[in-house]
């Protein structure tokens, strides 16, 4: 009961500092407004639409996304493979190859009026 109250303590202290952290980029986007002159406010807005809104800018944000994530995440394969062979062993139970076996080669295919509607049968493409 206790560990509940006190999470519910701390989600409310990060709602909070979400909000200050709003306000205060509110005021400092306010007051730095004030500061720049229109003039180069009004060069620096096309220059950056034209920038955010090209295909180009957002194909290579999204890769450098995505290797950040990569080389930031804690996974290791090998690692988690031979963990779950260890923890295998220590129970007692075989420990089993990760690799899956191929699937049966006397399995005969499916016919192809059973894979489609029969008014798409005779159909050509």
């Amino acid at each position: 009961m206790a560990a509940a109250g006190a999470a519910l303590r701390l989600r409310l202290l990060y709602r909070m500092l979400r909000v200050g952290e709003l306000l205060a980029l509110v005021a400092f986007l306010s007051w730095s407004s004030s500061r720049v002159p229109s003039a180069a406010a009004a060069a620096v807005l096309p220059f950056a639409g034209s920038l955010l809104l090209n295909a180009r800018f957002v194909f290579v944000l999204g890769n450098a996304i995505v290797l950040l994530l990569l080389a930031l995440s804690p996974h290791d394969l090998s690692a988690s493979s031979s963990s779950s062979s260890s923890s295998g062993q220590q129970t007692g139970t075989a420990a089993t190859s990760t690799t899956a076996a191929p699937p049966p080669q006397d399995a005969a295919p499916a016919p192809a009026s059973a894979s489609f509607p029969s008014s798409f049968a005779g159909t050509p493409l």
